[in-house]
């Protein structure tokens, strides 16, 4: 099977994406389970509420103690330090990128098993990251993309980052005990 059909996959199943449950089945099947716990690297910033997807995971990560997130409020990953930061990640066999995302299926999550491509719908030149990618479509495709992050929804960018967060944990920390972390 190749990895795009694995992706194509799981895209169709977070279109139908309606808990927690589901999306952490699809995070997790994006890599080999048996493997250590990946790093999380979320992607964005605290100045715009769309933008802000990724922070605010990193943030719930953080704070519910997994052991392996890169990217909060309080010290997001965006373009202005990208660059360089990538440069100073730990070794991992699987690191899960995470980001936001324009599109036409607004609330809805996608998973990539190829790398993230951070700042493309803005025409920024950001290095790829990770692994895989989990995206959210926190504004609609039209217009300026800068425009539309910016004006996101604050209740479903929380909500959708809640639900990843969640999802997040449930799919590699499962009953709370973290795997090794080498």
């Amino acid at each position: 099977m190749s990895e795009l059909t694995g992706s194509a996959r799981l895209a169709e199943k977070l279109a139908r994406l309606s808990s927690a449950e589901r999306l952490s089945s699809s995070v997790s099947s994006a890599d080999n389970r048996d493997k250590a716990v990946p790093i999380i690297v979320c992607v964005g910033t605290d100045r715009s509420t769309g933008d802000a997807f990724g922070p605010l995971i990193g943030t719930f990560l953080r704070e519910a103690g997994y052991p392996r997130v890169f990217g909060t409020l309080d010290d997001p990953w965006d373009s202005s330090n990208l660059a360089q930061r990538v440069t100073s990640l730990p070794h991992a066999d699987f690191i899960l990128a995470v980001d936001c995302c324009v599109g036409a299926e607004l609330g809805k999550f996608r998973v990539q098993n190829r790398p993230l491509e951070p700042g493309k719908s803005m025409g920024k030149p950001l290095p790829s990251l990770g692994t895989a990618a989990l995206l959210g479509v926190v504004a609609p495709n039209y217009g300026n993309p800068y425009s539309m992050l910016q004006t996101a929804s604050l209740c479903l960018v929380m909500e959708m980052a809640r639900l990843a967060a969640a999802a997040i944990l449930a799919a590699y920390m499962g009953d709370g005990i973290a795997r090794r972390t080498d």
